[in-house]
């Protein structure tokens, strides 16, 4: 976007044409953060589901007076010659294409059991009510599979519409888990959906990753303050993978760890901490591999807080025989206060041996913390098993 903008600055700054940008971003704050960031003063628009259906991004697309496409993948050297310079004729087909529209509309107002119509309107009610007919829209998109399991789209868009529900409401991490199933359909279907591709790798392993998608944030908020003004706030903070550097192999782990407690001597913990997991991409391949998210949540019915002051928190992964875990021990950071009550999050990899065979594959794991229970409560040192399951095609 910051190419375009500086190349196409003159012939905007005449009233040539108009430039707005459309994001397929999951979290369109973060764009605005970077458009604030670099100065960029065109209006973008948020396409989330996709709607565009585009394969690939960047892509130029040029619409006339008439509101038609006259060119896809411009560049800007050829915008004035190929485009400005030409007049454009009134088209004789736009009753058909109201028609068109009236369709699909009076399809979604008819309720006729199409999966095309059921997608529709899982799409309407996502952009005209957001959060409001979340659980609705999700049950229209699952009527849109059950209808055409090959509907692609419908199962991408059912993923970001899991996601969006996942970002919004506490307890629900099994929407991340749903999020990363249905983006993985989806490229079962189309395997070449570089957006639908690029949602798996943002919260995927590193060894995926073809860059870190969000590790400008920090550079920008330094460049924002500096200018006087106050950085865009995110709803989700980019965290784990999303910031961390690609992988070029996988790392074993190292023999300086110690596992915390292989005697399993450490009381445990039933009550106050509440462990929740996802896994991306939801199917592993034989010699592929997984990123697990952990989310770790106090038991607000016990008073539980985390005791800050002891020592930390770690997470210890038992893969098993032939499998990998990157890092297999884990020390979440703590915060600065003695006692505080946030919810923790946790990240690692499970490399898959390339003699895997298919079906669900427990991993097994535990961890160990501080915790108290009440304002005035005792504080003690728990242990609490957990196991992942992965599922190897």
């Amino acid at each position: 976007m910051p190419g375009w903008h500086e190349a196409t600055k003159a012939l905007r700054g005449k009233g040539a044409f108009q430039t707005v940008g459309i994001i397929q971003e999951q979290h369109p704050d973060r764009c605005q953060l970077f458009m604030q960031w670099k100065q960029l003063d065109f209006p973008v628009l948020v396409d989330s589901l996709n709607r565009l259906g585009v394969n690939v991004v960047p892509l130029t697309i040029a619409v006339d007076e008439h509101g038609i496409v006259r060119h896809v993948g411009l560049s800007p050297n050829d915008l004035e010659n190929e485009f400005l310079s030409k007049t454009y004729p009134s088209p004789k087909d736009s009753a058909k294409a109201d028609r068109k529209t009236a369709a699909v509309l009076g399809d979604i107002a008819n309720d006729v059991n199409t999966s095309e119509a059921w997608m529709n309107h899982a799409d309407a009610l996502i952009l005209e009510g957001g959060l409001k007919d979340i659980d609705t829209a999700i049950s229209d998109y699952q009527s849109a599979i059950a209808l055409d399991r090959t509907n692609g789209p419908a199962y991408f868009r059912a993923g970001v519409a899991y996601r969006m529900r996942y970002d919004q409401r506490e307890g629900a991490v099994k929407d991340f888990q749903l999020a990363s199933q249905h983006w993985g359909m989806a490229l079962e279907v189309d395997p070449n959906q570089y957006i639908w591709r690029r949602r798996i790798q943002q919260y995927g392993p590193r060894l995926d990753k073809p860059y870190p998608f969000y590790d400008w944030i920090r550079d920008a908020r330094g460049g924002v303050i500096r200018r006087g003004e106050k950085p865009v706030v995110l709803m989700i903070e980019p965290r784990g993978t999303e910031l961390a550097q690609p992988a070029k192999e996988f790392a074993t782990g190292s023999s300086e760890i110690v596992e915390p407690d292989p005697r399993r001597r450490i009381e445990r913990d039933r009550k106050m901490v509440a462990i929740e997991m996802a896994t991306v991409p939801a199917i592993v391949d034989p010699d592929g591999g997984t990123r697990v998210h952990m989310t770790l949540r106090l038991n607000r019915a016990e008073n539980a807080h985390w005791n800050n002051e002891t020592g930390p928190m770690e997470i210890w992964i038992s893969p098993p025989q032939g499998w990998e875990a990157d890092p297999q021990l884990i020390r979440p950071k703590l915060a600065r206060a003695a006692q505080t009550s946030e919810v923790r999050f946790a990240e690692f990899e499970l490399k898959v041996p390339s003699s895997a065979r298919p079906g669900t594959i427990v991993v097994p794991g535990y961890m160990v913390y501080y915790v108290c229970r009440g304002k005035d409560g005792a504080c003690l040192y728990r242990r609490q098993d957990f196991i992942v399951s992965v599922n190897v095609r």
